[in-house]
């Protein structure tokens, strides 16, 4: 297939940048979501994106980098239960680390934008941006963005989702050691009651529970083909069998992202808006 000089610009920018980075509802529902089954992650290069998010030392939520000083994260993530903000000053956003106890880069948050419309009873619009103090670049093999998606892949798409989450549900505390597993995409309507799916929400896991988010991965990404496609969100448990998790779905908040990333923006050059903006104009 034929392209135009641009295009082919466009495309060889693009794999340049992918082979870079290598690759409440009722308590009865919703936990703090939140990797059950899966693997730890011994090279931190190939979840360069995956941020962990602290408060007062305490890891409780996970993150996506998307541009050199915003990461994308879950809006339960971002406030308390009872709507109070968190003290910035206590929380962190913590990168390039395997283990939670081991040496990584910490930085300071100036800035919480939660979805203006985020429902806690329904934990629609379940998605937010945290602001750093400074700037994650230069980039490293540790440290890197990861493009938006912007479409949903079609059911039984293979995907991976990580995290410091729970091993199990009825565990005490989460894992100390990054997590990955391979879940796949799924119909929500073959598993949980059309009333509780709203727009913007989708499923992914496997038949027989076998993979799953838990508490303390909530916020945090689930990739397919080198792209940002969900943030955990909320689920019945974890690792049941037919209840798999529910994600926010980054493709339908595209616009919001780009707007949210733009506000007190002087340069344009490598912020969140323009990155993707790109992506956007690469996938097309």
């Amino acid at each position: 297939m034929s392209c135009t000089p641009i295009k082919c610009f466009h495309l060889f920018i693009l794999s340049i940048c992918l082979l870079y980075q290598k690759q409440s509802l009722a308590e009865s529902k919703v936990g703090d979501l939140r990797i059950i089954g899966g693997n730890v992650v011994t090279n931190r290069s190939h979840f360069a994106y995956q941020a962990s998010i602290s408060y007062r030392t305490y890891h409780f939520c996970g993150g996506t980098i998307i541009s050199e000083n915003k990461i994308l994260t879950a809006a339960h993530c971002s406030i308390y239960e009872n709507g109070y903000n968190f003290n910035l000053r206590e929380l962190k956003v913590i990168v390039s680390h395997l283990k939670l106890n081991s040496a990584a880069k910490i930085y300071s948050v100036s800035k919480v934008i939660p979805h203006p419309n985020f429902d806690r009873s329904t934990m629609q619009n379940d998605i937010a941006i945290l602001k750093i103090r400074s700037s994650f670049e230069p980039w490293s093999e540790m440290v890197q963005p990861i493009p938006l998606s912007k479409n949903l892949p079609v059911p039984s798409t293979n995907c991976i989702i990580s995290g410091w989450g729970k091993l199990d549900e009825n565990e005490a505390g989460g894992s100390n050691d990054l997590r990955s597993a391979y879940v796949q995409i799924l119909k929500c309507e073959q598993f949980l009651a059309s009333s509780i799916i709203k727009m913007g929400m989708f499923c992914a896991g496997s038949f027989t529970g076998e993979t799953d988010s838990c508490q303390g991965d909530s916020g945090g990404p689930l990739v397919c083909n080198n792209t940002l496609v969900g943030i955990v969100s909320w689920g019945v448990g974890c690792g049941r069998p037919r209840l798999p998790g529910v994600y926010t779905d980054v493709s339908r908040y595209l616009d919001w992202i780009a707007e949210s990333c733009s506000m007190g923006t002087s340069s344009l050059s490598l912020t969140c808006v323009s990155f993707i903006s790109l992506v956007i104009l690469l996938l097309k």
